[in-house]
């Protein structure tokens, strides 16, 4: 837990020095954690109420987690088999998340086509004629 940015009042905070009367402002606070444990900390508000120094305070707390993980069924390689040229075979991958959090933004990015390479041979005709 630290302010966002290292220091008070964390970058996109709007505390100063003085707060005043009926007033409010924004302290940012980030969570990084660093391993997949429960971190507590408490955040601490030091100031001067007038008076004499006072602290206010606010326990934080989270959850670290393993990152998602994603795998595909029927690996390493699937086999679709023997089809014929112009026919479609379908098949359903499973896709299973193995890791501590949601997998967000997910999206097919395509499938990379390793197709045969084609090779062309351009025959040249070349016609001698004698006269004689």
């Amino acid at each position: 837990f630290a302010f966002k940015g290292g220091a008070y009042p964390g970058t996109g905070g709007n505390c100063g020095v003085t707060l005043a009367a009926s007033g409010s402002c924004t302290v940012v606070v980030t969570y990084s954690p660093t391993a997949a444990v429960i971190s507590n900390d408490i955040i601490e508000i030091d100031y001067d109420d007038g008076v004499g120094a006072q602290q206010s305070t606010r326990a934080v707390q989270g959850t670290g987690s393993n990152l998602a993980f994603l795998t595909v069924s029927h690996g390493p390689t699937f086999d679709f088999g023997t089809n014929a040229t112009a026919s479609t075979s379908d098949h359903n991958f499973t896709v299973t998340n193995s890791g501590g959090v949601s997998a967000t933004s997910m999206i097919g990015s395509g499938l990379v086509a390793h197709l045969p390479l084609k090779m062309e041979h351009t025959l040249a005709l070349v016609a001698i004629v004698a006269f004689h």
